[in-house]
């Protein structure tokens, strides 16, 4: 059997970061988590590629795939080809994306689409804080999360891109993006079943059904 490489596709607010660090802990995988790689990338390296790549997610489009891969193309491709598993939750998210791994005769193994009900997302965006340190996601009132509550010895943050009106953005992009995606992995990646976790209830719960299904 191949080594696992497991993309989770879906939009906003389905827990696909929560669950792919689950998966990815009981795997021994590697994990690569674009949004907190961007984030970091940005920290890191202040500059004119950041301030373009900040313009495009600060009006809630996505990266373009030549500031992708000039950004994260070679992490993500060493991690592809490593021995180790691979979990990605949040790539790819667009045909032009799939092609970067298509172009170098990558492909998953594995395909899971998340979905959930969108009232529960706009509510939950809300309450969605972060750790400006570790880039760690938070929810106000879950496991004893409050306003107060420090991490790295910081107070969390909300996000920008968290604000009612964002969050609308966010889900109509990625619902646009997510039907042309998937048709083109059937094109692409005949031989990959998706497979769909609905978010019901837990973030463990959809971890173990992942698991169940690999």
């Amino acid at each position: 059997m191949p080594t696992a490489r497991i993309i989770f596709i879906g939009i906003i607010g389905t827990y696909r970061s929560t669950v792919a660090r689950l998966v990815a802990d009981e795997l021994k995988a590697n994990i690569f988590d674009l949004g907190p790689y961007y984030r970091a990338y940005y920290a890191a390296h202040p500059g004119p590629i950041t301030d373009e790549a900040k313009s495009y997610q600060d009006s809630g489009q996505l990266v373009p795939r030549r500031l992708m891969v000039q950004i994260a193309g070679p992490e993500l491709l060493r991690l592809w080809r490593s021995d180790k598993p691979l979990v990605t939750p949040d790539f790819p998210r667009t045909p032009e994306q799939a092609e970067v791994l298509a172009d170098q005769g990558l492909s998953p193994t594995h395909i899971f689409r998340f979905t959930r009900d969108l009232d529960t997302i706009r509510r939950e965006a809300g309450l969605r804080r972060v750790c400006n340190i570790c880039h760690k996601s938070y929810q106000i009132g879950f496991e004893g999360c409050k306003e107060t509550t420090l991490c790295c010895g910081q107070l969390l943050v909300k996000r920008e891109d968290d604000t009612p009106e964002a969050v609308e953005r966010r889900i109509a992009r990625d619902l646009a993006n997510l039907e042309p995606l998937q048709t083109w992995m059937r094109q692409h990646w005949p031989n990959v079943t998706e497979q769909v976790i609905d978010i019901t209830s837990t973030s463990k719960a959809a971890t173990a059904e992942v698991l169940t299904k690999l």
